[in-house]
């Protein structure tokens, strides 16, 4: 059953924000996620008519943009809405990179009203600067999943189809494409409030001077930096939980089922914790850490520090 919200106003802005479960990358942006997403976004247009997206950037472990709801009974809109696109999109994740247990976060999605028109700008500045600002990318249309920055700026087409697990059977059987025998989809984008007034063009070139401002941001905060291809970010593995810049302690995922890789996550980061602490608490007492003579040891060795004091 959809989940009934308070307080969405008809005609009112609101900023969406909705993350993944432990910060994983559900998403990867290959091609057929980014079709059957758009398709999930399409079919949920039909649905719920009254609810308008405006701007919408879908990265591998987030998504994030404005939307509005008109019409009567606005809260029951927008939770029927929420609850078919994040649940169907969870069940294309799970049938595209074959992931298990829950995909969203378990707390609701977020919706920040925008009351002032002067904050508006602001926000979809913010939403399409995604993947600049995360370092992903220079410019905000080159990021290859769900993103509305050419259709904003340049009135571009976003069309993909809807898939079902009978058209993935049938796909495989006859070794084809799905996209040849699944039903064609495409979303449409509306104008802001404020901004429909104004010619396509007029709303086209608003947008475009967002866009002009976020590149030109991108290169003084970057400058000389080569972004990694949109292959990349295709091929990057759906269990991944920390940023694609490389870091030296990623996050490790548990799927929810699996009890005992659980208990032995949680086992090990209590050894882990308890062992820190302790050379914390010897090293502030006037010990000096001692590491073997060949660096550090291999991951699963067994090491026994020694704190010599000082002299």
């Amino acid at each position: 059953m959809p989940r009934r919200l308070c307080h969405v106003k008809a005609g009112q802005v609101y900023h969406l924000t909705h993350r993944t479960r432990g910060g994983r990358y559900a998403f990867v942006a290959t091609e057929a996620l980014n079709a059957e997403l758009t398709g999930v976004l399409g079919d949920a247009q039909e649905r719920c008519p009254q609810v308008k997206i405006h701007q919408l950037v879908w990265l591998s472990n987030h998504v994030t943009g404005q939307l509005s709801v008109v019409g009567d009974h606005c809260a029951n809109a927008m939770a029927e809405w929420a609850s078919f696109v994040f649940g169907e999109s969870a069940k294309v994740a799970k049938a595209i990179h074959g992931l298990e247990g829950e995909i969203w976060e378990k707390k609701r999605y977020r919706l920040t009203p925008i009351r002032a028109d002067s904050r508006l700008r602001d926000r979809a500045k913010y939403t399409m600067a995604q993947a600049p600002a995360a370092g992903l990318v220079a410019r905000p249309h080159h990021w290859p999943g769900i993103n509305t920055c050419d259709a904003v700026c340049r009135g571009a087409m976003i069309v993909g189809y809807r898939g079902n697990a009978e058209l993935r059977r049938r796909a495989s059987a006859e070794g084809v494409p799905m996209a040849s025998i699944a039903p064609r989809r495409e979303f449409t984008i509306s104008p802001y409030p404020t901004e429909a007034h104004k010619t396509i063009h007029a709303q086209q070139a608003w947008f475009r001077a967002i866009e002009r401002e976020i590149v030109e941001e991108t290169a003084a905060a970057n400058p000389g930096r080569v972004y990694r291809p949109a292959e990349f970010y295709r091929s990057v593995s759906a269990h991944t939980t920390k940023a694609l810049a490389e870091s030296p302690a990623p996050n490790c995922y548990v799927v929810e089922g699996d009890h005992e890789a659980r208990r032995a996550w949680r086992t090990m980061m209590r050894a882990f914790t308890d062992a820190w602490r302790e050379a914390l608490a010897a090293w502030i007492n006037g010990a000096q850490a001692c590491f073997p003579p060949g660096g550090w040891v291999p991951y699963g060795a067994c090491y026994a520090p020694c704190y010599p004091q000082r002299e």
